[in-house]
Formats: C-alpha cells, structure tokens, sequence
C-alpha cells in the first residue's frame, strides 16, 4: 500500500507526456481546392495542421482558391494561395496564422524595443 501512490503518480506522468505529445502541429498539406472560400480553405488546414487562424472574412469574401498541392508545407501552400494577390500572411512562434489584406501582420516587436523600454523604465524608477 505504501508503494501503491508513488507508481500511480509515475503512471500519471506518463499518461500526460503521452496526452502532450500527440497535440503537437504538423505542417504538412494535402488538399484539392476547387473554388474554395476562405472559410473552406482555413478549415481544411487547420484539421491537417493544427494551427489556428485568424482574418476577417469581409476581406476575403471575393477570395476563390483554386489550388491542388500534395505534402507541401503550410507556408508554400498560403504562398500559392495568395500569389497575384493582395493577401498576406504571417504565422507566429504559437502557430497563430493571422491573414490581412494589403499588408502582412507583424507578429512580433520590432527588434530593440523592449530593451529601450526596460532602460527607460529603470531610469524613472532610479529618480524616486
């Protein structure tokens, strides 16, 4: 009885390094797209990779998207997708994919910026 919590503990652990392992992303597409609104489009790709995706669907409305790929990755499939057009997309270090039109998302601050904002920020707290 005593041992009987540490090996359930040890198969808890287990049980959720197998559960963590199996919700990772792929990006890897397969598809035939005939026409496709932009609604048909992101849910194909978010079932085969996982990501999630984000735009405003009055942007895209006009948007038909005919295009076949097999075992391509994500980011040359949005490239086909939206080439001779005026969409963009950008995909972030959580696999956020966020869609725009006429110019892309940027999904990160410009490099130095928190730097100089820690700087400035221990300046005022040095002159109370």
């Amino acid at each position: 009885m005593k041992y009987y919590y540490p090996i359930l503990l040890c198969f808890a652990f287990l049980f959720h390094s197998v559960l963590v392992s199996g919700q990772k992303t792929k990006d890897i597409v397969t598809a035939d797209f005939k026409s496709a609104t932009i609604d048909q489009f992101v849910q194909e790709l978010e079932t085969q990779t996982g990501f999630h995706f984000y735009y405003d669907v009055s942007q895209f409305d006009s948007l038909r998207i005919m295009l076949s790929v097999t075992e391509q990755p994500l980011s040359k499939v949005l490239e086909l997708a939206f080439a001779g057009t005026d969409f963009f997309y950008s995909i972030d270090e959580k696999n956020r994919v966020f869609f725009s039109r006429g110019q892309p998302v940027r999904t990160a601050l410009p490099e130095g910026l928190l730097g100089k904002a820690n700087v400035q920020k221990k300046t005022l707290i040095e002159c109370y």
